[in-house]
């Protein structure tokens, strides 16, 4: 039929490629568009958010020893001037003392942070605040000190006083005075094996970028995330103010000390234990958006990298499920899911938008100009549904988050979405380079 069409193999092979890759591409822009259309029609009860806090704020009563015990670990590096603020944060928690240790995490060649955090913990005598110092080894990641930390930890506890929950916090940190409470009565399900506190920028006001970092948290945070533990599907769980069940996470084997966002990589293999859905909790942790563009810029890249990892890793191909029984099966089957709209399309966006704006802005310019034809209703819909329904979760996060005042910038959303092709650029190339180089984000401090 090719030769009869005088159509040379070659190009008819080209043709068919093309057109499956076009199928596919409008497929998963479609199949996004509806999840967070899905996404959007669930409801966020803010009075019952009202009420749990009500609820929480009353267990003064409680007695100390029905609490769980927590281990709050701060991966700290460079951050001799954030440590005073950070402590005077932590020490905030309305949580019995007696059941709750915070260890701070310094680099063994990092003199000034950790002597930093040496004094400064003088003057919380009434809380159990560890400083643990990491020998300098390879590599240098934020889960090798957290892992070497731990493993220190499980060696000073005796049966009846180890951790039942581990957390973790980075130096900017604000969290909610309640948070633990929180995340302790949610995690009382014993299906649960994490929690995820929303994340909320305090110096949205001191850059564009910031308004705009903060717009795509708002939509992360407030909307989709919720949507995945709705969906009871495992989602990509944030660097900070994660909650985790301590035995649920020893049976994940911890965080992989190789991989730079091992918040990530964790998030799938705790889709494979006996505690595998990751639920979210609505009191939220405060946190310093990067204001530069370089700074940005480094952070990103570390994350797509790191999306790179996990996404290449999940997705290698296992003759038995990790645990070799047909529940393990099943969650295999949600990890692969989870993973395609979570990490797949955050990297599938990052390489696509930049192009597909190039191409969009062109053929306008054409249609103006050159009097071309309009483009087929069929486009204009998939285009109209994946850009609207990114930008109303935006404003449904922000609703939600009650930031208001940055509702004006939704319309540059587009904008900043084309900031990422250029870290996405970088991230591939150091997952060859340099696959385990963690660049660090910087953090500035302030006492508002």
């Amino acid at each position: 039929l090719l030769w009869q069409n005088n159509v040379s193999f070659p190009l008819s092979i080209a043709q068919i490629i093309q057109n499956h890759f076009n199928f596919l591409i409008a497929s998963f822009i479609l199949g996004m568009a509806l999840l967070r259309i899905g996404a959007l029609c669930l409801p966020f009860h803010t009075k019952r958010h009202q009420s749990n806090i009500q609820q929480l704020a009353a267990t003064h009563t409680t007695a100390d020893q029905d609490w769980p015990r927590f281990c709050v670990l701060i991966a700290l590096y460079d951050e001799a001037h954030m440590i005073t603020q950070l402590c005077q944060h932590l020490a905030r928690f309305d949580y019995p003392p007696t059941r709750l240790e915070i260890v701070l995490v310094c680099e063994e060649d990092d003199p000034d942070t950790w002597q930093a955090a040496l004094l400064a913990i003088r003057a919380y005598s009434h809380i159990n605040f560890i400083v643990y110092r990491v020998a300098p080894s390879l590599p240098r990641t934020k889960p090798k000190a957290l892992m070497e930390a731990l493993r220190a930890r499980q060696a000073s506890w005796q049966d009846h006083n180890t951790a039942d929950i581990i957390t973790i916090y980075d130096a900017e940190d604000r969290p909610h005075p309640l948070q633990l409470k929180q995340a302790a009565t949610r995690l009382a399900s014993p299906h649960i094996g994490a929690v995820q506190a929303p994340l909320v920028f305090h110096n949205d006001k001191h850059s564009l970028l910031a308004k705009l970092f903060n717009l795509e948290y708002s939509a992360l945070f407030y909307v989709l995330n919720p949507f995945c533990a709705f969906l009871r599907l495992p989602f990509t769980l944030g660097g900070t103010s994660n909650h985790i069940d301590y035995r649920t996470l020893c049976e994940a084997h911890g965080w992989d000390s190789y991989n730079v966002t091992e918040d990530a990589d964790l998030s799938f293999r705790l889709a494979y234990t006996t505690r595998p859905r990751i639920a979210c909790i609505s009191l939220p942790t405060y946190e310093e958006a990067p204001l530069a563009l370089s700074a940005w810029t480094n952070q990103r890249t570390r994350w797509f990298k790191g999306f790179m990892q996990t996404w290449l890793v999940h997705m290698r191909a296992h003759k038995t499920s990790p645990a070799g029984s047909p529940l393990a099966k099943r969650a295999r089957l949600r990890v692969l899911l989870s993973l395609q709209i979570t990490i797949g399309a955050s990297l599938l966006m990052a390489v696509l938008h930049l192009p597909g704006m190039v191409f969009l802005s062109l053929y306008l310019f054409g249609m103006a100009v050159l009097e071309w034809p309009a483009l087929p209703p069929a486009i204009s819909l998939l285009i109209g549904l994946g850009y609207g329904s990114a930008i109303l979760c935006a404003v449904a996060g922000l609703w939600r988050a009650r930031k208001f005042h940055l509702l004006p910038y939704i319309l540059i959303l587009p904008f900043y979405w084309l900031l990422y092709f250029n870290a996405f650029i970088k991230a591939l190339y150091e997952l060859n380079a340099h696959p385990y180089n963690w660049r660090k984000t910087h953090h500035i401090g302030s006492n508002e």
